[in-house]
């Protein structure tokens, strides 16, 4: 019999041990958002609570690591835009570790399924070849335009280029640009045109910009000229084009007369643009 209690006591004794060694009450982790944005850039949208004020990072598929809250709290937010990372399934696995003031750890693993099945690796090089093919041909397009001339007036064909774009904060424009365009204009003295040019870009919370700019231009034959212009952004498609509206003087210059206005209609991107 005593044999028997201290047999009792001692597997007592070794599963309150191993308790103790395997029982850590950690960090509860609460998710309250977990999706990806259907709308390009596609983001990871990641909102959760934790059981305690701590500091919290993301790991997506072991592979992708990002810090959530770098100060210790029990509220906690992150977006990430996925769209150039990769991935070989619509189901994304993604782990959240919370660590306490005392630096103890606590991680949980949680799921998410991709809203757009070009960002997998198989789709992602035909979706590219897609957007080069479509931003191609929307991007050859050239801008219809009127000119306004000692009261007559005459259609206009035109297509800008940016050149170097310069950027001084955010990426959605440049602070400004320098472009080249060229202009042709069937039954006007001066078909043909070629000018070069700077515009500054101004965002705007309702239009997506207003852009003034200058231009030095020629006819190829000889003359040259200055002319002053004003963009106004209207609203973006594909997430690469602004559809925009102009207006521009046109000054010959030796001749104040041969002055002209034009209008016109275009799409501005920065595809081809080197980027400062």
């Amino acid at each position: 019999m005593k044999r028997m209690l201290l047999l009792i006591m001692l597997l007592t004794g070794a599963l309150s041990f191993i308790k103790a060694q395997t029982d850590t009450s950690g960090i509860e982790i609460t998710i309250i958002d977990s999706y990806i944005t259907p709308e390009l850039p596609h983001k990871f949208v990641l909102s959760f609570f934790t059981s305690d004020s701590c500091t919290a990072s993301l790991n997506i598929e072991n592979k992708y690591k990002y810090k959530v809250t770098e100060k210790p709290s029990d509220t906690h937010k992150i977006e990430v835009d996925i769209s150039r990372l990769k991935f070989d399934s619509l189901v994304i696995h993604y782990t959240v570790t919370a660590k306490d003031r005392k630096g103890a750890e606590s991680s949980q693993s949680f799921e998410v399924t991709l809203s757009d099945e070009s960002l997998l690796v198989k789709n992602r090089d035909l979706n590219l070849f897609n957007v080069c093919c479509i931003g191609g041909v929307f991007f050859g397009l050239p801008s219809p335009g009127l000119i306004l001339k000692d009261g007559a007036s005459y259609a206009s064909w035109s297509k800008e280029i940016p050149l170097f774009s310069f950027y001084s904060g955010g990426y959605n424009y440049p602070a400004g640009y320098i472009g080249a365009e060229y202009k042709y204009i069937p039954k006007f003295s001066a078909k043909h045109q070629l000018a070069l040019g700077y515009k500054q870009v101004f965002q705007l919370p309702v239009i997506e910009f207003v852009s003034p700019g200058v231009n030095y231009f020629t006819n190829f034959l000889g003359k040259n000229g200055i002319s002053f212009e004003t963009s106004i952004g209207l609203f973006r498609f594909y997430n690469i084009f602004t559809v925009y509206t102009r207006y521009r003087f046109n000054q010959f210059l030796g001749d104040e007369k041969t002055h002209y206005h034009e209008f016109s209609v275009g799409l501005y991107s920065n595809f081809f643009s080197l980027n400062l």
